[in-house]
């Protein structure tokens, strides 16, 4: 829902006949109407003047031609109480070893990987040196065209393949790590606020990640989710500041927006 939305339409009481503005939705049918009060959580049932008057306010939203799908609004039939009573007690207790457990667990993966990456370049020699040693009647029985192929297109190759398959690999347990650190800066990663910054600290630069500038502005995003004035993160960007809509999803302006993302 635009910015205001809601609370702009509570207090759209007043008759069509008693306000100046321009309203935007009266091509729409009573229906379609409804339809939109229904999907913004308002009184579907008022009257076709009220209706019009409480959805101004949205109206170059929903005549957007290009706007996504609206999604769901009605209010779910769960609350985060229950959420979170369906959660077992122990979750929500922090354990400093337990943690730690878990961030020795990657740091073997990210040893084990990285040493493995060291026979990335040798792959085609040991593979060759593999089929070498395999005995005669195993050679004998592998069709001339597949050597063939082998040799000279998939095993030469081998490094090509495999340096992908280990940055993906490495990458998702380093996220592992950064996922962890990144719990140092909520405090929950033990019950010491000490033991907390020492591994965040640690961690974050390890990956070339400041931590507790990152720490501070992170707790203000968290702070002010889903504000569009004060959130440091997720703040959307007007219409005002790209000119139209199709200059602001470009490719060039993903480019930019990254760009600023990581460095700014």
């Amino acid at each position: 829902m635009g910015k205001g939305g809601e609370q702009q339409t509570k207090n759209a009481k007043v008759s069509v006949s008693n306000t100046d503005q321009k309203l935007k939705l009266c091509k729409l049918s009573t229906e379609e109407l409804r339809k939109w009060a229904k999907a913004y959580g308002m009184n579907a049932e008022a009257s076709r003047d009220e209706l019009l008057v409480s959805l101004n306010p949205l109206a170059v939203g929903i005549l957007d031609p290009l706007r996504p799908a609206n999604l769901p609004l009605e209010p779910p039939t769960f609350t985060l109480t229950n959420i979170r009573d369906a959660i077992p007690a122990h979750c929500f207790k922090r354990n400093l070893f337990t943690s730690l457990g878990y961030l020795f667990i990657d740091l073997v993966y990210i040893a084990a990987f990285g040493y493995a990456a060291t026979y990335i370049s040798s792959a085609p020699s040991i593979v060759n040196s593999l089929i070498a040693g395999l005995s005669d009647e195993i050679k004998a029985s592998i069709p001339a065209e597949v050597m063939r192929v082998l040799s000279t297109y998939v095993i030469p190759n081998l490094p090509y393949a495999l340096w992908p398959i280990y940055w993906f690999s490495q990458g998702s347990v380093m996220t592992g790590v950064w996922v962890l650190a990144h719990e140092c800066g909520h405090q929950s990663f033990s019950e010491s606020e000490l033991a907390n910054n020492i591994v965040g600290t640690i961690c974050h630069s390890l990956l070339l990640v400041p931590y507790h500038s990152w720490r501070i502005t992170h707790g203000k995003h968290h702070g002010n989710t889903g504000s569009c004035e004060n959130d440091e993160v997720f703040a959307p960007a007007t219409r005002s500041m790209w000119g139209n809509e199709m200059l602001r999803e470009s490719p060039i302006a993903q480019l930019w927006g990254i760009f600023v993302m990581l460095s700014v």
